[in-house]
């Protein structure tokens, strides 16, 4: 059967959507849980953390909100193509989802958290970001996506 590429794209911008609001509420919400604040702090005087950010903060934003909707792509494209051989559904999402998760969230932060001088729950709370954000993507966009209807016979 053929892939839905309208699908693919539909599954993408809520796979998205979903991924970015996962980001703000674990930037915005559960950091000071995971971290905590004290250590936050810490961090930020004692210079772990620029004063002054390489480039722009409105800029940084946007070009991290396009790539989880890249992201976010990536997987609804994925799931599309996977679903003739492992099966529709939420356990082929997830899985997929689960894969990417660990691809894209534990090496590199499994290796700050044991080299770098930041405290590792950072680097928890950003593979909790990344990780539980492509699973719920792929989810979103297993649960958006539906084959291309068959042609009829004329």
């Amino acid at each position: 059967m053929a892939m839905n590429g309208r699908r693919v794209w539909l599954g993408a911008l809520v796979g998205g959507v979903v991924f970015n609001l996962w980001s703000m509420v674990v930037e915005f919400g559960l950091s000071q849980v995971i971290v905590g604040k004290p250590r936050m702090d810490i961090a930020a005087m004692s210079g772990w953390f620029l004063k002054q950010p390489r480039i722009s903060t409105g800029l940084f934003f946007f070009v991290w909100v396009i790539s989880l909707f890249v992201i976010s792509y990536g997987l609804a494209w994925s799931y599309a193509a996977m679903r003739a051989t492992t099966g529709a559904g939420a356990g082929t999402a997830f899985k997929l989802g689960l894969v990417v998760a660990f691809a894209a969230a534990f090496p590199m932060n499994f290796a700050h958290a044991t080299f770098d001088g930041l405290s590792p729950r950072f680097w928890l709370m950003w593979m909790i970001e990344i990780g539980v954000g492509a699973i719920l993507a792929a989810l979103a966009a297993g649960w958006v996506y539906r084959d291309a209807p068959p042609a009829s016979l004329p």
